[in-house]
């Protein structure tokens, strides 16, 4: 019995998709978030470049950390404007950064990432109906669960309201920009993915890197107008913001170069050189396989962009909240894996969304761990890791996470490259129906952010009550 197939239900089924973890978000806020609200107080009293501000106020030091493009502290001064509206965000005193109230924070995330989580799932919805899905009589009931799949994404929830950054608005709009561009609408794509890269700039890499097929698509002439008419709107917004304090702040943050090799982090590179040359060797079999017309565009759209994003993230030691730019393409993936017609798919998917949430705590202790459940970890943290025993494999962890995204990014060349081989090859003897891998993904994926919530409470209330 399909329990989607009531609109009511399905309904019913959203909300508690999206309700539940926003209530559990209530527990936790990563200091980013906080000082991200600092900042953009001021826009919300009309200071609109905030970089130049910080720089003649009384903490000039602090504009070294306002890394973030123009568009961020504008859009959250915009949220914090309306929540004074309500009486929210009424300090007499907010001139550094604060812990605010969990109501506020809560306001936050209603109003500025819900949506985005929404239109997340929603492209990810149209992409599965007009790219992945076959014609059935369960079709809509299977673009209702992939719409729940996206809802229920552990990687985008755990980015969003748990560590509290706003990587998912950027990545939605992204991800909705390449499936605009993939169904023929340029325009709008490039519109979407130029937009995102005004919060931060991971866009750049899918347009550069698409550049070929984008070309051979729509021609010279009108790629050249709308990637350069993006980008001259991007050098007037910045041109407009322009100041001492936005050279200091934003222009010198060293992130902005995608040292994927080069970065020295706490890491080093904990992947072997030879599959960085896989992932180089399978961009370039993208690109050159697209533009040599043996992909249809929208594969190679798609394709271009599940590896882009692989090979940007996976082999570097960076922060944990950059991992929910691989949320639609780990999703896209799954959704290739469905004509597989087994549990291979999901079990996957699901897999790869726990070995990251349960590694975080490893990977970042002390920074992005306990104290982010901040209303429980008022006496001191200890880290999850240390709970579960599993402290000392930092880089084993880390190492696992790079292999698992080379490897859905293996899965993807071969479900988008040669979907019928890949299907007489690996299709079971014992089926699976579309829809049944569809919930079992949900089921999977759904259960895991709960544990990990579940496991970090109990790791807090144990060390509290030992203390």
């Amino acid at each position: 019995m399909n329990i989607l197939k009531s609109k009511s239900v399905f309904l019913a089924v959203c909300v508690v998709a999206i309700a539940v973890p926003l209530g559990l978000s209530t527990l936790a806020v990563h200091a980013d978030l906080t000082f991200i609200l600092w900042a953009s107080s001021y826009v919300s009293e009309g200071h609109l470049n905030v970089y130049d501000f910080v720089a003649n106020g009384p903490h000039p030091e602090r504009v070294e950390s306002l890394t973030y493009p123009p568009l961020t502290y504008l859009f959250f001064g915009a949220i914090i404007k309306l929540g004074k509206l309500i009486g929210l965000f009424g300090y007499a005193d907010w001139s550094g950064p604060k812990q605010l109230r969990g109501t506020e924070y809560l306001f936050v995330r209603a109003l500025g990432y819900v949506p985005f989580i929404v239109l997340f799932a929603h492209t990810l919805r149209r992409s599965a109906e007009s790219f992945f899905l076959e014609p059935s009589d369960e079709s809509e009931e299977e673009g209702r669960s992939v719409f729940v799949l996206g809802l229920t994404s552990p990687i985008v929830l755990y980015v969003s309201l748990i560590f509290g950054q706003f990587d998912i608005i950027p990545t939605a709009l992204m991800f909705a920009g390449v499936c605009a561009i993939a169904k023929g609408r340029l325009e709008l794509g490039v519109a979407m993915l130029i937009s995102g890269t005004w919060f931060k700039n991971f866009p750049v890499v899918f347009l550069v890197l698409s550049a070929p097929i984008i070309i051979r698509k729509f021609g010279w002439l009108r790629a050249s107008l709308s990637m350069g008419g993006a980008g001259a709107a991007t050098a007037l917004l910045f041109r407009a913001f322009r100041s001492p304090g936005f050279t200091e702040g934003y222009l010198r943050f060293r992130h902005h170069q995608y040292d994927v090799i080069a970065w020295a982090g706490p890491f080093g590179l904990t992947v072997s050189l030879s599959v960085v040359a896989i992932i180089c060797l399978l961009l370039a079999v993208s690109v050159l396989s697209a533009f040599k017309h043996s992909l249809e565009f929208p594969e190679a759209c798609l394709l271009v962009y599940v590896l882009a994003m692989v090979s940007v993230l996976a082999p570097r030691g960076w922060m944990p909240q950059y991992i929910a730019w691989l949320g639609p393409p780990v999703a896209l993936v799954f959704l290739s894996g469905l004509r597989l017609q087994s549990g291979f798919s999901p079990i996957l998917y699901a897999a790869l969304c726990s070995v990251y949430l349960f590694s975080v705590p490893v990977l970042f202790p002390g920074n992005v761990d306990s104290n982010i459940f901040y209303k429980l970890a008022s006496r001191g943290f200890r880290p999850l890791g240390d709970f579960l025993h599993y402290s000392s494999n930092r880089v084993q962890l880390w190492t696992l996470i790079a292999v698992l995204l080379v490897f859905h990014a293996l899965v993807a060349l071969v479900m988008l490259v040669s979907p019928r081989w890949a299907s007489a090859v690996f299709v079971p003897e014992r089926r699976v129906r579309t829809l049944a891998q569809l919930q079992i993904g949900i089921g999977l994926s759904f259960a895991a952010y709960l544990a990990f919530v579940i496991a970090n409470v109990v790791n807090l209330k144990l060390y509290v009550a030992g203390g």
